[in-house]
């Protein structure tokens, strides 16, 4: 924990990023922008601006990646590797490794504290983060998650920039 007001070292070794949680450092950094220096946002779970209600697909959705997590969460790193390594082969073995452990310490609760109300408030968090920020996406096709609309809408709003990454999905359940 940081006391407030106490300066950030400028050493890297220091410095702690939130892997595969762009959302939870979304807010962190909303939440205090005096502890975050600049934000990499990789493929947020964001939904898109015109869904008014979550449909029926999306709880589904939900509840179906909440039971694969906690699936997950019982299995030992270096299955989760395996298993991971299988259904996305051009995955280095040093970003599946974080990437398990990540999993193995998710916080359920996000699923009971109203996921999708925040996913769907995005642009909302967007505009008010001070941070310098970059925005990473992939192709939809291959499961990236925000599109270039959404892309847009942050670029109009957020101090930062945005970079597509061809031939790039996301492994992403939940942020």
């Amino acid at each position: 924990m940081i006391a407030q007001g106490t300066p950030c070292p400028p050493t890297a070794s220091h410095y702690r990023p939130l892997h595969g949680r762009p959302h939870t450092a979304a807010l962190l950094s909303r939440a205090h922008p005096d502890v975050v220096g600049a934000l990499v946002l990789e493929d947020p779970p964001w939904t898109s601006l015109d869904v008014p209600q979550p449909s029926e697909e999306n709880a589904r959705a939900i509840e179906d990646s909440e039971a694969t997590l906690r699936d997950t969460q019982q299995k030992p790193v270096s299955q989760i590797v395996t298993e991971d390594h299988a259904v996305h082969p051009a995955w280095s073995h040093d970003e599946l490794v974080p990437w398990a452990e990540a999993q193995k310490q998710f916080n359920m609760a996000v699923f009971s504290n109203g996921i999708e109300e925040t996913r769907r408030r995005w642009n909302a968090v967007v505009q008010q983060l001070t941070a310098p920020t970059l925005l990473l996406t992939g192709e939809n096709a291959l499961g990236a998650i925000v599109n270039s609309e959404m892309a847009q809408i942050a670029l109009g709003t957020m101090r930062g920039m945005s970079c597509k990454l061809r031939g790039c999905g996301t492994l992403h359940m939940a942020g």
